[in-house]
């Protein structure tokens, strides 16, 4: 497997341990310093749309440059990736993430009003975790089907560590909110039966 920190990035820099071998994050602080010696605000929104926008641009260049150096046509890659994404959007696992991820953002709606400053961390961890865990199914079922094991692998390993932080999050919140303990042991048991999913596919079988 391959040791560079963003391969398994969960994308919360703050918390992270590796930053300083991380290319991805040193761009991102350089970028900031840039933006700070020109004098922008980067609370300012328009300053935000004009960094994701210069981002882009240079993703796109760098994607056909790519294409260009491989002799790739990138109409033919679109047609593949519809029949993987079909592939992806059918597969029981893929649903069952989906549906925790969307179960999960309405109960946040719901209960955000109600949560007392013990809850907080737990609310915070469940609100940035339950998206990672469909975006990381999705990726780990197309990489595999396509044959692309570590990047499968390194997928899984983050929607494991989300499952397991959002698992721990909804049982702690049982134990202080117990007048929504009932929905938050629902969502923590298909957390736990996502999790078994993974295991079975991804650990115990398909790379053994």
């Amino acid at each position: 497997m391959n040791d560079s920190p963003y391969n398994a990035c969960d994308y919360l820099c703050e918390r992270c341990k590796e930053t300083d071998n991380c290319s991805v994050y040193q761009s991102l602080k350089e970028k900031e310093l840039l933006n700070q010696l020109a004098g922008k605000d980067k609370d300012d929104p328009e300053n935000f749309l004009q960094d994701v926008q210069e981002s882009l641009n240079e993703a796109k260049e760098m994607l056909e440059k790519m294409a260009a150096e491989l002799n790739v046509d990138p109409d033919e890659i679109a047609d593949i990736e519809d029949v993987n994404i079909k592939h992806v959007e059918d597969d029981p696992l893929y649903k069952l993430a989906h549906d925790f991820t969307m179960k999960t953002h309405h109960f946040l709606k719901e209960v955000k009003i109600l949560i007392n400053q013990d809850a907080k961390t737990c609310f915070e961890d469940i609100a940035w975790y339950h998206t990672l865990v469909s975006v990381k199914i999705y990726r780990a079922i197309g990489s595999a089907y396509d044959g692309l094991i570590e990047d499968a692998i390194n997928s899984t390993g983050v929607a494991l560590k989300s499952l397991n932080l959002c698992i721990k999050a909804f049982n702690d919140i049982a134990i202080i909110h117990p007048d929504i303990s009932k929905k938050c042991r629902m969502l923590s048991k298909t957390a736990r039966a996502i999790k078994k999913g993974i295991e079975v596919r991804f650990i115990t079988d398909s790379f053994n």
